[in-house]
């Protein structure tokens, strides 16, 4: 249901029991933590190290979750109105944002990592917009903060600035789905009903 690979190249693969790692050499999933993580079904998933402990951040349909590798410590998480879950991302400076169907979440990932404690949510206005349904969620490499909506377009946010609505060259604003950077400022947008589109978040040109 979900996969991740770690920047060590380590492959991580969420599904309905669970989390499980990838041996590659015997091409073989084993899983991880099972007595603690397999009752949860994982839909969307993330994994960063913090002072060389891994913190694995998932979320089943509408529950988020927090696992502490060290600690063996497990956190879980419900958004305002039970709002369903369709992203997650953790940035450069370890701040996870949480993409929904009642709008975008930031949580201190660090501080919650140390403390041990859970803490509520920051919603966060997109544009114009409290609560759009946030579908895809990443940073570029030149440190954009870029969010894509099921139905109000793209935004992208450069460091604390407020989000900006980027131009999408199209008559209709598409459900953006997927996104990846493919060239410095230079995503991939996959879409429903529309196939792929290619935006330069720098000169808005797609």
């Amino acid at each position: 249901q979900a996969t991740f690979v770690t920047k060590s190249g380590e492959v991580w693969v969420g599904t309905q029991q669970g989390l499980y790692r990838l041996n590659q050499e015997k091409l073989q999933l084993n899983a991880y933590e099972e007595s603690l993580l397999s009752d949860v079904s994982i839909l969307n998933l993330n994994i960063i190290s913090i002072a060389n402990n891994k913190i694995f951040t998932f979320a089943s349909d509408r529950s988020l979750f927090i696992f502490n590798d060290k600690t063996k410590k497990l956190l879980g998480f419900e958004l305002p109105d039970r709002a369903r879950i369709h992203a997650l991302h953790v940035d450069s400076k370890h701040q996870l944002w949480v993409g929904s169907g009642q709008g975008l979440f930031q949580f201190p990932l660090v501080d919650i990592v140390s403390s041990g404690v859970e803490h509520s949510p920051l919603l966060v206005e997109v544009g114009s917009y409290k609560k759009p349904r946030i579908s895809s969620i990443l940073s570029t490499a030149s440190g954009y903060l870029v969010v894509g909506t099921a139905d109000k377009g793209l935004f992208v946010q450069n460091e604390d600035a407020p989000f900006r609505q980027l131009a999408m060259g199209t008559s209709t604003l598409p459900w953006l789905f997927t996104m990846s950077e493919i060239k410095p400022d230079l995503l991939l947008l996959g879409t429903f009903g529309q196939g792929l589109i290619e935006v330069n978040i720098n000169t808005h040109e797609t």
